[in-house]
């Protein structure tokens, strides 16, 4: 990590963006979508008055929260785009810049290939760190804090 988070620290403002994104997308979709649903399950099984009127706004809501989700989900699929291409150039960049560090005789005592082997490796580590961080840490954490949400509220 002592590699990557001076690069993660340049771009903060992408992945504010993908996070909260992530988790607005998320909200919705483990939260409201699921309560509009109930809601509307409630509403057919003892109709008020008024059922008509009232089943229509709750469809349209659905119909809103689930462009909003999608719009949330797009864009912060972008952004996780967008951040890990470029820290991936300025990795690359990084380990380019410390092998010419290197002498004459380091070079012709290490094979090509395993150099390029090994400056993939490390920036490709970088990929599956993140995404593992986002998709399974940032996202289950979110999905809890959500569910223990819900169940207080309810």
């Amino acid at each position: 990590m002592r590699h990557y988070w001076p690069f993660i620290r340049r771009h903060w403002q992408s992945q504010v963006v993908m996070l909260s994104g992530f988790g607005i997308g998320n909200l919705l979709a483990v939260v409201a979508i699921p309560l509009i649903y109930k809601e509307i399950i409630d509403t057919m099984a003892q109709p008020p008055d008024n059922v008509g009127e009232h089943l229509w706004f709750l469809v349209l809501a659905l119909v809103f929260v689930l462009v909003m989700q999608n719009v949330a989900f797009r864009l912060s699929d972008w952004a996780i785009v967008a951040f890990e291409s470029i820290i991936q150039k300025d990795l690359m960049d990084y380990v380019l810049g410390k092998l010419n560090l290197h002498s004459y005789a380091f070079f012709t005592n290490t094979f090509g290939g395993s150099l390029v082997a090994k400056t993939r490796r490390f920036v490709r580590a970088f990929e599956t760190l993140h995404d593992n961080f986002v998709f399974h840490i940032w996202m289950g954490s979110i999905s809890l804090i959500e569910a223990v949400g819900v169940l207080l509220y309810q």
